[in-house]
């Protein structure tokens, strides 16, 4: 058994309670947040990019222009407060 595969039999919320119930892991804990923070940003950014990459090079109709926008703010809206939970939480 790998341990990927052991740590597979444990349920997520027994991974989270241990991983801040104990000071030896409270630092591993905060690396694997900001890790996911940046994962995620990254993630978020690039299909912001994808949302409105046609709009500057190609004509696009005021409609599509207008529903590209609106996904792109629900992207930002989601970065937004991505960031304001990591800005949050306890340190």
């Amino acid at each position: 058994m790998t341990k990927q595969e052991f740590i597979k039999t444990f349920t997520k919320d027994e991974i989270v309670e241990m991983l801040f119930s104990h000071w030896e892991f409270k630092r591993i804990a905060t690396d694997i947040c900001l890790y996911l923070l940046e994962k995620k940003s990254k993630k978020l950014l690039n299909d912001m990019d994808a949302t409105m990459e046609d709009v500057g090079t190609k004509k696009v109709s005021v409609a599509e222009y207008l529903e590209k926008h609106k996904e792109w703010k629900k992207l930002d809206r989601q970065l937004n407060t991505l960031h304001r939970n990591f800005g949050d939480m306890e340190k």
